[in-house]
Order: C-alpha cells, then sequence, then structure tokens
C-alpha cells in the first residue's frame, strides 16, 4: 500500500538495497574479464605488427596514411577498452601525428574522433576538466551527427562529474535530440540513463522517473526483456519509483526481475541474492512484511551458501 504512514528509514533502507546492487553491476561491467583479455592479446600483437608494416611501405614507397592513422586509433581504443590507458594514449598520440599528413577531408574525422578517444581516457582516470578541453578541441572537426552526438554525450558526463548541471542537461538533451536522427542503438539507452541521472541530482524526480521509463523501454526493444542492460534499467527505475513513493509498481518491477533473473540464472544462484535483497525491501514497503522475510530468509541463505564455498 503506497501510504505516507512508510518511514523515511524503511525508503532509504530498499534505495540502499537497489543502488548497492546497481553500484555492484556497473563495476562488474567496467572489469575486463581475464579471458576476454588473453584472447585479445594475440589480436593486439598482430595490429602492432601491422602498423610497423604499413610504416614502413609508407616510408618506402608512400603508401596509405590514412590506413595506419585508422590502424592507430583501432589500436587506441582496443587498449582502452582493455583497460591500459597508458598504451591507448600513445598510439592516440601517433595516430593524431601521423593524420596531419591525411587527405583534407579525411583529417578532420580521424581528429575528431582520435580527440573524442582521448577525452574517454581522461574521463576513465577521472581528470574531467582535461576532457572537456578535448571535446572542445574536437568540436571544429566534428563530421557527422553520429560523431557529434557522442561528443555531447561525453560533454554532458564531464560537466555532470564537476557539477555544472546545467551546462550537462544542456548538452545531454541535444545529444538525444541527435541520437534519435541515427540508426537504433544502445547508446540512446545509456543517454536517458545517464541524463536522468543529472535530473536527479537537481531534484527533478518527475523527469529522471520519466527518462528512466523510456530506457527500459528502449533497452527492451533492442536488447529483450531477459538481457542483463535491460534489468539494470528496470532496477534504477524501481529505485527511482521507490524516492517518488510509487512502492507497488517498484514491487512489481522488481517481482519481475526477480522472475526472469531465477529462469535464467536458477533459483539457487546467488548472483540473485543482490536482487532478492532489494526485493524484500520492496515488500515491506508495500505492507507484505512475510513475503519480505521469506524472501530476505532465501537471499542470506544464498549468500552464506557462497560465502562457504
Amino acid at each position: 500500500m503506497d501510504t505516507g504512514r512508510t518511514s523515511t528509514t524503511a525508503i532509504a533502507a530498499a534505495l540502499a538495497a537497489i543502488l548497492l546492487t546497481v553500484s555492484q553491476c556497473v563495476r562488474a561491467a567496467e572489469i575486463p574479464t581475464p579471458s576476454v583479455a588473453a584472447c585479445n592479446c594475440s589480436g593486439s600483437e598482430k595490429e602492432e605488427e601491422m602498423i610497423a608494416k604499413l610504416k614502413a611501405d609508407r616510408r618506402q614507397s608512400g603508401g596509405s596514411s590514412s590506413e595506419v592513422v585508422s590502424r592507430l586509433l583501432q589500436l587506441g581504443n582496443f587498449y582502452a577498452r582493455s583497460g591500459d590507458i597508458e598504451k591507448s594514449d600513445e598510439r592516440l598520440k601517433e595516430a593524431l601525428e601521423v593524420s596531419s599528413s591525411v587527405k583534407p577531408g579525411k583529417t578532420q574525422k580521424f581528429r575528431a574522433d582520435i580527440l573524442i578517444q582521448q577525452a574517454r581516457n581522461r574521463i576513465t582516470r577521472q581528470d574531467f576538466p582535461a576532457a572537456e578541453r578535448l571535446l572542445n578541441e574536437a568540436a571544429p572537426s566534428i563530421q557527422s551527427v553520429a560523431q557529434n552526438a557522442q561528443l555531447l554525450a561525453l560533454l554532458g558526463w564531464s560537466q555532470a562529474e564537476q557539477k555544472r548541471y546545467e551546462d550537462s542537461i544542456a548538452n545531454y538533451e541535444h545529444s538525444l535530440v541527435l541520437q534519435s536522427k541515427t540508426p537504433e542503438n544502445d547508446e540512446k539507452s545509456v543517454l536517458m540513463q545517464q541524463l536522468a541521472s543529472v535530473y536527479q541530482k537537481v531534484g527533478n524526480q518527475e523527469k529522471a522517473a520519466e527518462l528512466l521509463e523510456a530506457a527500459a523501454l528502449q533497452t527492451t526493444k533492442m536488447k529483450g526483456e531477459r538481457h542483463p542492460l535491460t534489468l539494470f534499467c528496470q532496477e534504477l527505475l524501481a529505485a527511482m519509483l521507490i524516492s517518488q513513493k510509487q512502492f507497488a509498481r517498484a514491487e512489481r518491477i522488481l517481482a519481475k526481475v526477480v522472475s526472469i533473473k531465477e529462469s535464467v540464472l536458477g533459483e539457487d544462484n546467488p548472483q540473485i541474492a543482490g536482487t532478492l535483497f532489494q526485493y524484500a525491501a520492496a515488500l515491506e514497503l508495500v505492507d507484505r512484511t512475510k513475503a519480505a522475510r521469506d524472501v530476505r530468509f532465501r537471499a542470506n541463505a544464498l549468500t552464506q551458501g557462497a560465502s562457504s564455498k
């Protein structure tokens, strides 16, 4: 029952349970798995060999600078995704130097792509002023709607981290408008989640919830309702609804997330414990105390079982 009698402490506990699991999901998503890193290692070595050969061809017979820049940029992106920012920066710096000898039409696009990736690297290192400077430097070289949308989203991110929320919102909103002109992709949903976070910080919970609902629909459309990104978005939406005291709706969303995770991972899988804790907190907010106690018991049992192995 969504009543004003629900204590602030209970709401805070429910939000904490949801946001803790969400933050753990984010951290897990940011850590490349050893198997992926191992598989990609040989690929990077081959790419380095290819670049060395292209450079030699270029010196001897005036080969294509464009291909060298393209390969260096790809390698810089690869190292960034693998978490080796130092190597990424080295390759991107080299790409920027070689790009000056590319035909004028291609130089601008390469320059924008390189500077945008360099800005991503600064964001990874939490140097947000430096990221913003690089993005502003890239702006005159933008050649496409997709590039511009990407740049504005990163600019919004950097400004939000510097607590310049008004500027951040303006850039995120502009990026979303541009995204609507490009083919459907995952970035639109991520943008809406990021913008929702900024609106939440400035106290506009209604707009934040609206964006999270749209993001949930987008991820469901692109990935299906059982995809981890869709479930992640649903859990964010549940947290937002709880903050707005829409407890019944939040409980229904979490019940569905639990059901999907159980069907995919199995009811006895410890990975669903975090979601069960969230669900238990939501059940308490709708006065289903016994059900909450039972769900929390299951979550504790799964957690203890995992830790004893």
